[in-house]
Order: structure tokens, then sequence, then C-alpha cells
């Protein structure tokens, strides 16, 4: 039997030039550092008016939908423009290049959330965000040196999605989606169990035990209304907590790495369809990568806001810049073939820039623990909430038999009803 004969790319519409080389287009380049630079700016301005609605909201105990609120609706407007401008700026720079440069996301996110927050910014966390800036510039300066500049047609970007490795890496990619996606949601989900119990065990007039002193069940819904927005983790367990603290960007991440490549695809095939006879916009192939993008976009968008409700900015700007430029470097290099032309200095450069982001994640996960002792006393609270609702239960019973003891007291008897009571009793 013959071999069958190994896939072979289709040719591309142009053919491909270093970036920044002497044939490239400089100004085409430039431009979309420039793009960049400018929706890596305004995003985590948006973000962070995003949580200032939530917690504007928190604080007037308002019953008011977070999506009706002005700063919220601001919030996504800005979020959206500076995201249109990535979309844009990939169109005019490999991604390899914009990734690096939305790094800057980063020290923009230092000032919008002390100015528009009053999130302290201290030492560590400045510190953690410029390692995970350095460790990004070491993931993608291989990518930089490796990449290519030419136009992918709609024939060469489907080709590209059926090549075993990317298929293989999705697959890899798309359960590691899912399964931070599923604890993600179980840990919500008894997030909101907790919550009840604990609005049932503060309904009662009973008191709680909080660090071994007396708080009445007003005193304790108080506590938990200061808390506003961040009630949420303070329902989990230690644990539990850290763990959502890093799902959410996590899978933010993993969402937001699709997100750029089905950008990046449809951003080449409309660029190369408009730049020719157009015959690729009459195939019904050329808008699957938008249609991805109406999946990814909203879901990325909701866990984003839920990731602002319930943690600082400080922490989830970081987080998700990290595991996003991460993921979204090794899906560009599998999926452009950047890793193919790796030398050992790169390859060991890469792997430098993994750990360095792993690391400053680490502490900077471990910094922002201000509310500890809000914490403590929370989850005492809600040890108490799962307990309150079987004890009120036992003091209910013990106090209905101690009143109808007392009743029985005071009902006049004769001695020889008395008798057959005393007897009884003894």
């Amino acid at each position: 039997m013959s071999r069958a004969p190994p896939m072979t790319p289709p040719p591309s519409p142009t053919a491909p030039t270093p970036c920044g080389g002497k044939d490239s287009n400089q100004g085409d380049f430039f431009i979309g550092v420039g793009i960049a630079l400018v929706g890596s700016t305004i995003i985590p301005a948006g973000m962070n008016l995003q949580r200032y609605a939530h917690l504007r909201i928190a604080e007037s105990r308002s019953s008011r939908s977070v999506v009706c609120h002005p700063l919220w609706l601001l919030g996504l407007l800005i979020f959206g423009l500076g995201n249109g401008a990535d979309a844009l700026a990939l169109s005019f720079a490999p991604q390899s290049v914009i990734t690096p440069v939305d790094g800057w996301s980063l020290v923009a996110n230092l000032g919008t959330a002390h100015i528009l927050l009053n999130e302290v910014v201290n030492s560590r966390t400045l510190v953690c965000s410029l390692t995970i800036v350095l460790g990004i510039l070491f993931v993608v300066l291989p990518a930089s040196q490796s990449s290519d500049c030419d136009n992918d047609d709609l024939t060469r970007l489907l080709w590209r999605w059926s090549r075993p490795p990317f298929i293989v890496f999705a697959i890899f990619h798309l359960l590691l989606l899912l399964v931070v996606s599923r604890i993600v949601l179980v840990l919500e989900r008894r997030m909101n169990r907790n919550a009840r119990l604990l609005r049932n065990s503060c309904s009662s007039s009973t008191t709680v035990s909080c660090d071994g002193a007396a708080m009445t069940a007003a005193q304790a819904a108080h506590l938990l209304s200061e808390a506003g927005e961040q009630t949420g983790p303070m329902l989990l367990r230690p644990r539990e907590r850290q763990m959502l603290r890093l799902g959410y960007p996590l899978l933010i991440g993993l969402l937001a790495s699709w997100t750029v490549l089905l950008l990046k695809g449809s951003g080449e095939v409309f660029k190369t369809a408009t730049s020719g006879d157009g015959e690729d916009l009459l195939r019904w192939k050329t808008y699957i990568f938008p249609f991805g993008l109406v999946l990814t976009l909203p879901t990325q968008l909701l866990f984003i806001n839920k990731a602002l409700r319930h943690f600082e900015a400080l922490y989830v700007v970081p987080a998700l810049q990290c595991f996003w430029s991460t993921s979204s470097i090794v899906m560009g290099g599998i999926f452009f073939q950047e890793f193919d032309h790796y030398k050992p200095w790169e390859l060991a450069c890469f792997c430098c820039g993994c750990a360095l982001c792993v690391l400053g994640l680490y502490i900077l996960s471990t910094s922002s623990e201000g509310e500890a002792s809000f914490y403590r006393s929370g989850e005492l609270l809600v040890e108490n909430g799962r307990e309150q609702c079987l004890l009120r239960a036992s003091h209910m019973r013990r106090a209905a038999s101690e009143r109808q003891t007392d009743a029985m007291a005071r009902i006049p008897a004769s001695e020889e009803q008395r008798e057959p009571n005393y007897i009884a009793g003894r």
C-alpha cells in the first residue's frame, strides 16, 4: 500500500515576509502597535468603571439591576471600544506583537484602580505586576522573532484549523475550559446555597457566636450588608474562595484566547476578501469566525463582571492578563506554526517567561488579604449559619417543652391529681 501524501499548505495570497523586515509594511506595523496601546489603556478603565458601578449599587442597598446603571453602561462602552481597538490592531500587526503591547494594560490598571476604586497600590502589588509584565515580554519575545506578516485567505486558514497538532491542542484547551467552568459554576452554586442558609439564620432573633463573642442576628445581617458585593466569596471556605478567585481569571483568559484567534481569523478573511474579488464573502465558511465570536464574547463579558463584582481589580486584571497572554501565545504559536522555527534559546526564553508569570501571579494572589479578619468573621458566621437551623429547631423544642411544663405547673389540681404527676416526675 502506498502511503498517503503529507498535508501541504495551500499557497498564501502573498509571500510571507518577516515582521519589521525590509520588505514588510512598516506603516501598518506601527499603526497596529499604536492602536493596541490605545486599546490596552482604556480597557482597564472600562473594567474598573463596571466594578465601581457594582460597589455603588451595593452601598445603596438597591435592588436595581447593574445593567441599568449609567456607570456600568459607560464602562461597558469603554471596554467594548478597547476590545474593538485590539481587534483592529490585529489586522495591522501579528498577534505575537499585539499581545506584549496589551501588557501595558497592567500599568494602566494600577492608576485607574487607585483613582476610581481607591484600591491601595502597595509595593508588593507593583512588583508583582511588573514581574508579570516582564514574564509576558519573555513569553512573546521568541514569537515576535519568528512571526511573519503574511495574509491568510479563507482556504489557508481552514487548512490551519485542520492540522493535527492544532486539533490536539484545541481538544485539550476546550477540555480544560470545560473543567474550569464546571468548577466555577459549582462554587457559585455553593456560594448561593450558603447565602440562603445564612439569611435563614439571620432571620431569627437568636444570637450567633462569632470568635467567642455573642452577636445578634441583626448585627450579623448588618455585617453582611456592610460587606456589599464581597459577601459572596466570604461565604466560601478559604480554599474554595482561593479556587474561585483563581478560576475566574483563568476561565476568562481561556475564553479570551479563542476570542483573539477568531478576531484575527475574521480580520484576515475580510481583509483578503475585500482586497481581491470578494468571492470569499459569498462562502458560508467565512462566517464561522464571526459566529464563534458571538459565543465567546458575551460569555467572556459575563464572567469578567462576576470577577469584578466579587474581587478587587488589582488582582483580576493582572491575573487575567497573565492567563490570556500565555494561552494566546501558545494557541497562536501552534495555529500559525511559529513554534516550528523556535531555537533552543527561544524555547528557554518562553519557559522562563511562563515561570515569571506564575511567580508574579502566586505572590499577587497571596498579597490581597486586607479583608482577612473580615473573612474569618464571615467564615464563623457561615459555619454558625449552617448549624443554626438545627440548633434553632432544638431550642424551639426545648422552649416549647419548658413552656408546657410551666403551664402545667400553674394549673390548680387536687392532691389526687398531683400525686401521679409527682410519681411520674420522679
